[in-house]
């Protein structure tokens, strides 16, 4: 598997839209960012753990949940738990880690994504 990532697929974002009961077009630009939502990271987390994902289900979760980390700390919201289960989820499969760390170089990331990432 290839470290690249630059974003979600239309498979992979029509199915998350079901699991995770989200109000999607189908015209969203960003929509890991346009979906981010700290209030369903317990949701995300919930989807990533127990569902049979596939690859690109999975980096699409893993990168709306980030979004959603990034925007709860921005807020002022504490996510320390969220974090940490998402970082040990990233940490048991190295390929989506080094996907979400390619994606996230380009964006910077600071705070509970860096924390996530490592």
């Amino acid at each position: 598997m290839s470290a690249e990532y630059y974003g979600p697929t239309v498979a992979a974002v029509e199915r998350l839209n079901r699991l995770l009961d989200l109000p999607a077009t189908g015209h969203e630009q960003d929509w890991e960012i346009e979906f981010a939502d700290p209030a369903k990271l317990g949701d995300m987390l919930r989807v990533l753990r127990t569902e049979n994902l596939d690859e690109e289900e999975q980096c699409a979760l893993s990168a709306l949940a980030l979004h959603s980390l990034e925007e709860a700390a921005g807020a002022g919201i504490k996510v320390n738990l969220a974090a940490a289960e998402l970082r040990g989820t990233l940490a048991q499969t190295p390929a989506l880690q080094d996907k979400m760390r390619f994606y996230w170089s380009r964006l910077s990331p600071e705070g509970a994504v860096a924390f996530v990432l490592g």
